[in-house]
């Protein structure tokens, strides 16, 4: 670097009141080498608004309550050969500035690198390794590499990105991390070149929301949970990836997902699926994969997903080559079976996985025969699900969130369907699903004393909308049990009186006693933060039971139950100290009708811990073995901890 103008050698600065180092506004070039910063209250240097370039060099920086380095506003320059450690952050970089960081040594810091608002910056053969919370953390419109880093053993992420962050990760080690070793989350885009992810806590990369990802040659091995785990809207392509000896699927493609391109992957040995689609996940291509002794299918899917399956090799799977649910849909030709030892191919798909490729050609009479013949069969899966609820899952989900392109074409073709059909009580459903989302996707997630007045304004105005289309289907000739959950769902919502939401309950109990989701939906707003009041909710279950015992004995309290698991978690659901008899006789009950059900069996075992009926959850735990539900016990730990009470093993 020539003609500097500020040039800091074989400085030592202990004990700052402040910053230690501090630079700019200056438009100087900056010479920072082989200084130590020990113990400042805030960060140990700052390079502030430097209109030059500075260079950090061979420096050291321990034990300051903030960062060790931070760089801010337009400065733009390099952190070379450094030792951050014990901070508060290693590395701080903000504001439009331009950083590369080579060979840098990051250990035992609250959290390792820590980039906002802007900023640029490239980090080359560095470590991060023993922070409190993160590795790398990445917020709002930030652009990132990472090349040739080791991040390794810290106690959250490896790499978590929240937003808008441009991120490009190859050749780096990224394992034992507490949480996943990658999330990329909403609208980050870029990719992950050749990287290996191991033993991380979580699983080895996640990547949801609209995220845009190509996860290409990559190593994702012995993580527990899912090697590649996508979700939502997220889209990309994942090729050449090795995915072995995960505690799950080795790829797994869940929730709305429509875009993503499964090619030329090797999954193998893991616990679970090799590559698993689930939800609505649309997969446009699995192709070329190998898929080899896997604890139970080589390839996956499930519960309403979609794929094209072609030129895949799957053998040696504990269960099947190819398994597809009864729900799920799949094309596609040359592959090969072989070895699986439950048999080849699985496939039990039926009408309910193809109704998706009917609303696009506008097959409106196809759709309301199958509708039709659902709500008069009123039949429900082995797991205890209504297929007449997955109908309109499967036809609702999956055209992206409220303002993309793909749900506002999904909700055209509602209202001409509408308009073609006007007494159709099917469509009419589905217009007020499409507007319940869209009244939340106005509002958002936070609390609602947190919710901008503008938020509130379209939420309501939403809502209003919804009740006039209630109102419409309530009085057609026809009816539907799932028009009554989003009926409840919005008058409660929009606050209308007590008698006029018992009405809408009572009139949709009467005329789709069996609906279970219309006693779920209703029990969902008696928790303390929708306003319930001690034994509420038992109240209701007990009411629940009157209506639906002749059919269904006591398991509408063990449905209720799974529900409130599901929705609110263990924890909360015990507050309401639900009567353990009932809860026990209707898990009984429930379990007779659906004996195969993961999800019951998952949620009585979740009950009697909670209980300390050891009897019952060790019978449970016998029966599930490892296939514990996230939906039901919420992370890993609980069901663990839970694990080691029921055979009173020490905890580890």
């Amino acid at each position: 670097m020539n003609h500097c103008e500020v040039e800091l050698i074989d400085c030592v600065v202990e004990g700052s009141l402040s910053c230690g180092i501090e630079v700019g506004p200056s438009r100087n070039d900056v010479v920072i080498r082989r200084c130590l910063v020990l113990g400042s209250s805030k960060e140990g240097m700052v390079v502030d608004s430097s209109g030059g370039r500075f260079l950090i060099e061979d420096c050291v920086a321990e034990g300051n309550g903030w960062s060790g380095i931070r760089v801010g506003r337009m400065s733009a320059g390099a952190i070379t050969s450094c030792v951050m450690k014990g901070n508060g952050t290693g590395i701080t970089v903000e504001h439009t500035c331009d950083v590369v960081a080579e060979q840098c040594v990051m250990e035992g810091n609250a959290k390792g690198i820590h980039a906002q608002g802007g900023a640029k910056l490239k980090v080359v053969g560095s470590k991060v390794s023993g922070c409190l919370s993160d590795a790398v953390s990445l917020v709002s419109d930030v652009d990132v590499s990472l090349e040739g880093c080791t991040i390794s053993g810290n106690r959250g992420y490896g790499i978590v990105s929240n937003s808008g962050a441009r991120i490009v990760v190859s050749d780096c080690e990224i394992g034992n991390n507490g949480e996943y070793g990658i999330s990329l989350l909403n609208t980050t885009r870029g990719g992950l070149y050749r990287n290996t992810i191991c033993g991380n806590g979580k699983g080895g990369s996640a990547i949801y929301g609209s995220a845009q990802i190509d996860v290409v040659s990559n190593e994702f091995k012995a993580n527990a949970g899912h090697g590649l785990f996508v979700s939502e809207q997220s889209y990309g392509k994942a090729e050449k990836n090795i995915c072995e000896g995960n505690s799950r699927n080795g790829i797994h493609v869940s929730s709305q997902s429509t875009g993503w391109r499964i090619r030329e992957n090797t999954c193998i040995k893991n616990k679970e699926d090799g590559i698993c689609a689930a939800g609505e996940a649309v997969c446009p291509t699995v192709e070329r994969n190998v898929c080899r002794e896997n604890g139970l299918n080589g390839i996956a899917l499930r519960m309403g997903s979609r794929a094209t399956v072609n030129e895949n090799l799957c053998m040696d799977n504990r269960h099947y080559g190819l398994s597809v649910d009864v729900l799920a849909f799949m094309a596609g030709q040359g592959n090969t079976w072989e070895g699986n030892l439950k048999g080849q191919v699985r496939v039990e798909q039926g009408e309910i996985g193809r109704v998706r490729d009917f609303l696009p050609v506008r097959d409106y009479s196809e759709l309301e025969r199958i509708a039709k013949g659902l709500r008069r069969r009123d039949s429900v899966t082995p797991e205890g699900r209504s297929r007449l609820s997955i109908f309109y899952s499967q036809l609702g989900n999956g055209w992206g969130s409220p303002g993309h392109e793909g749900f506002e074409w999904f909700c055209s073709l509602i209202d001409e369907w509408m308009a073609k059909y006007p007494d159709s009580v099917t469509a009419c459903t589905l217009k007020l699903y499409s507007i319940y989302r869209a009244a939340w996707a106005a509002r958002g997630t936070g609390y609602w004393a947190e919710t901008p007045v503008d938020q509130r304004e379209r939420y309501l105005a939403e809502l209003e909308r919804g009740w006039e289309v209630v109102e419409k289907g309530m009085g057609l000739a026809e009816q539907d049990g799932e028009l009554y959950v989003h009926a409840l769902a919005i008058a409660i919502e929009m606050g209308q009186p007590a008698e006029v939401v018992e009405d809408v309950f009572a009139k949709g109990a009467r005329i789709a006693p069996g609906y279970f989701k219309i006693y779920s939906t209703r029990s969902r707003y008696l928790a303390e933060r929708w306003g319930g009041r001690p034994g509420e909710l038992e109240a209701f279950m007990d009411r629940a039971y009157e209506l639906t015992k002749e059919f269904e004995g006591a398991a509408i309290y063990a449905r209720i139950a799974t529900y409130q698991l599901a929705v609110y978690g263990p924890s909360e659901f015990e507050t309401h100290k639900i009567g353990y008899e009932k809860l026990k006789n209707g898990f009984r009950d429930v379990m007779e009708r659906y004996p195969d059900s993961k999800r019951f069996t998952n949620a009585c075992c979740a009950i009697a811990v909670m209980h300390g009926d050891k009897d019952l959850a060790r019978k449970m735990f016998d029966k599930m073995g490892k296939e514990w539900l996230r939906e039901v016990w919420k992370d890993e730990s609980r069901y663990q901890e839970a694990r080691k009470w029921a055979y009173g093993l020490k905890a580890t």
